[in-house]
């Protein structure tokens, strides 16, 4: 019996210390069972430090990015059961160990991911790392993760820039799948044992979810052929017309909806475009990648797309297309609160960039953190909102109109939905305020009260405090503190404004509705709303 056990330990131990092999193709997609037991998940220097993680990396469901898989890498605060992380620092490992052979150029490492993250805090979000296991000096390098939101000193010279273009480590500010391409340099391999790791770093900002997935790893000593380009999405009716460039012989193909978590392909096009029809309502990522060889393909090109059926809306409001925008043509006077604005194209960088000024927000999970995260950026029912402004300041001002023409038949009540969000500092006085207001025009001329809003924080506060009154209407205060934002914050939960049509003045007549935003006129405090635009036939159901 003793000699089984020291013949079962050598073998253990044979198999534990056994080299790893020097490749040029390392490839990880979680589906296999013995590519999943490599990886060390959550690796610490005690078991303290361990349970003070909030957040763990974990292999599931909830990180897998392939129609036929079931296995991807995840971030979750609640033991594995959803990819959602807390904003408790941490700094947290997950690693494969990889040799890569020694080449005259660099490895391309790429890999699919999802990490949205707080980008405020100018740090939150997904690292790689490309780590040896022995330093110049020839000690070993312990990877463990800690329960701090900073970097540990000793891993710094060892981080793979994630945005290069960018000139930043980390990836962050995306809800849907993307696909990073990013080189290991050729120096850096020697055919030793590496740490190939990837990090998820966090401290105190309010989390903005979901935290990190990643799927589909892949390391390759260069790009198997020409990643195609200027994929072009056009939605037409039920059908949606992909369009793009490039030079090879096969594509393959596909789009994933996030609102019913279906794919539609993958299938393989001999030229470039194709058609895809019935896909259901809600964000969706089309994704194309030309086909080099049995299992080899190029760099992805995603585009993301709102997919929805404009003849079944009275305003298609989720097209900016169909807007007229607007921003501040110069700094504010006291009087005007800025009323002097251009014609623009619509400002839009994306619904995670602070710069963006019209913009849609079609992530029906996420809190808007200036809220204390209280407050969905969607409303429920809704498909999608428009936000109006940012939490930027610096004298900004924006508007947005949207005109359409009066149906009392089949839409007899016109419905809007708006949330504004505005900071309070008390040393303002009401025409310095950052503002909102709200207008429904008719030939130009406003329709009077039932169709009007007019807001800024003195309107809502008394000594630092929101009024009876205000919260009674649905105003919330959030301090600078848990907004994070350099005075506090007051908002208004999601409002409904109803207009009947059926009057006979608004027959045959061009409605408009025009929604303005404002800075506080000092240029140190952010005003910013999102909204809706619908109708009702004005039947109860």
């Amino acid at each position: 019996m003793i000699k089984r056990f020291v013949q079962l330990f050598v073998v253990a131990a044979l198999v534990f210390a056994a080299p790893v092999q020097a490749v040029r193709r390392y490839s990880c997609n979680f589906e296999d069972s013995v590519a999943r037991s490599r990886w060390k998940l959550n690796p610490t220097a005690n078991q303290s430090t361990y349970k003070n993680l909030a957040n763990k990396w974990y292999i599931g469901e909830p990180g897998n990015n392939d129609r036929n898989g079931q296995y991807g890498l995840y971030i979750s605060d609640d033991g594995g059961a959803t990819a959602h992380y807390q904003n408790k620092g941490c700094w947290v490992f997950a690693y494969d160990t990889v040799a890569l052979d020694n080449i005259a150029g660099d490895y391309m490492l790429t890999f699919d991911y999802t990490s949205m993250a707080n980008v405020a805090s100018k740090f939150d979000g997904l690292y790689a790392l490309w780590i040896p296991m022995t330093n110049d000096d020839g000690d070993s390098i312990k990877v463990n993760s800690v329960a701090t939101s900073g970097l540990p000193r000793k891993y710094e010279n060892y981080v793979i820039r994630l945005q290069p273009n960018a000139n930043m480590d980390y990836l962050a500010g995306t809800v849907t799948w993307r696909q990073c391409a990013v080189n290991i340099p050729g120096s850096k391999c020697d055919g030793t044992p590496h740490y190939l790791a990837f990090v998820w770093a966090n401290g105190a900002y309010l989390p903005q979810q979901p935290g990190a997935l990643i799927d589909n790893i892949l390391i390759t000593d260069g790009a198997p052929c020409d990643q195609p380009t200027n994929l072009v999405v056009t939605p037409n009716g039920t059908t949606v017309s992909l369009e793009w460039q490039g030079t090879a012989t096969e594509y393959e193909v596909s789009a994933y909806s996030y609102d019913g978590q279906v794919w539609a392909g993958p299938k393989i096009v001999t030229g470039t475009q194709t058609n895809f029809t019935g896909l259901p309502i809600g964000q969706t990522d089309f994704i194309v990648r030309a086909k080099c060889g049995d299992d080899y393909f190029s760099l992805k090109i995603i585009v993301s797309k709102l997919i929805y059926y404009p003849d079944q809306m009275c305003v298609d409001y989720l097209n900016l297309d169909n807007a007229v925008c607007y921003i501040n043509n110069s700094a504010p006077g006291d009087a005007s609160n800025f009323n002097d604005f251009r014609s623009v194209a619509p400002v839009d960088f994306g619904p995670s960039n602070e710069s963006s000024r019209h913009v849609v927000h079609f992530d029906r999970a996420e809190y808007e953190p200036r809220t204390g995260g209280q407050a969905k950026v969607v409303p429920d029912g809704e498909l999608a909102s428009i936000r109006l402004g940012n939490w930027k300041i610096g004298n900004e001002a924006e508007r947005i109109e949207f005109s359409f023409d009066v149906d009392t038949i089949k839409y007899p009540v016109l419905l809007l939905k708006y949330m504004p969000i505005l900071e309070a500092p008390e040393w303002h006085g009401p025409t310095e305020q950052a503002r909102f207001t709200l207008d429904i025009l008719i030939n130009g001329k406003s329709i009077g009260e039932c169709g009007q809003a007019d807001f800024n924080a003195t309107d809502v506060m008394q000594n630092n405090a929101l009024t009876p009154s205000a919260v009674l209407q649905g105003w919330h205060l959030t301090s600078s503190e848990v907004a994070q934002s350099g005075a506090d914050v007051v908002w208004k939960e999601w409002t409904t404004v109803g207009v009947n049509l059926r009057n006979k003045a608004y027959a045959g007549k061009q409605l408009t509705a025009r929604l303005t935003t404002f800075d506080c006129t000092q240029g140190a405090h952010f005003g910013y709303a999102y909204f809706t635009l619908g109708c009702s036939d004005g039947k109860l159901k």
